[in-house]
């Protein structure tokens, strides 16, 4: 895509002619845990370090499988909010 003056957007925003609005001002896990505690009330890392889920609160100690422990690792959640969001395990 150009401009009527044959100008791409993308060396508009490069060279500061025309601010990003898509500029990323944060990491990937700075909005996790954001939104974790706008939607919850408590962050995604300090529910780690509990072993608490940061969806439900409850315990988050005890999981099915390696993947289910791994989503822990990256979202805080319990197994069974984990089953919740994701639908149960294919039999």
């Amino acid at each position: 895509m150009k401009t009527t003056d044959g100008e791409s957007p993308d060396s508009l925003i490069r060279d500061g002619i025309i601010p990003n609005q898509y500029e990323i001002t944060m990491s990937l896990e700075e909005f996790q845990e954001n939104f974790a505690h706008a939607a919850y009330g408590r962050g995604i890392k300090d529910s780690q370090e509990k072993n608490i889920c940061v969806v439900c609160g409850g315990e988050a100690s005890d999981f099915r499988d390696e993947v289910s422990k791994k989503e822990f690792s990256i979202s805080g959640m319990c197994q069974e909010c984990q089953d919740f969001t994701f639908g149960p395990p294919p039999e």
